[in-house]
């Protein structure tokens, strides 16, 4: 049954098509901890706000592209699977699979 976990992973899975990572920081609460696996956790809509920043410089720059993306998600929990196609040798994609979790307060 779609939700409101449902609809907030549509978004994150929208904004890989144009990259402006900027369009997510209203989907977190002022207290959020958005994890990144190279970078850390970033704490709060402030730390959050300057990641995706960074995210909208360096992910487009890399020539990174994410597809793929299935769902899972109820009304407080998400769950997404997807690949990171990365440029490699010879112009060959080189696919990095990945997952995120979800996890939602007052529908964000």
């Amino acid at each position: 049954m779609p939700g409101p976990a449902a609809d907030v992973i549509a978004q994150f899975g929208a904004v890989e098509d144009d990259q402006r990572y900027g369009r997510l920081v209203e989907l977190f609460t002022d207290d959020a901890v958005y994890y990144d696996p190279f970078a850390g956790p970033q704490r709060g809509k402030p730390a959050i706000a300057g990641f995706m920043a960074h995210m909208e410089r360096v992910v487009p720059a890399a020539g990174v592209r994410f597809r793929d993306w299935e769902t899972v998600a109820d009304i407080n929990c998400g769950w997404a699977r997807w690949i990171m196609a990365a440029p490699g040798p010879d112009g060959v994609e080189v696919p990095v699979r990945g997952q995120s979790l979800y996890r939602l307060r007052d529908g964000k």
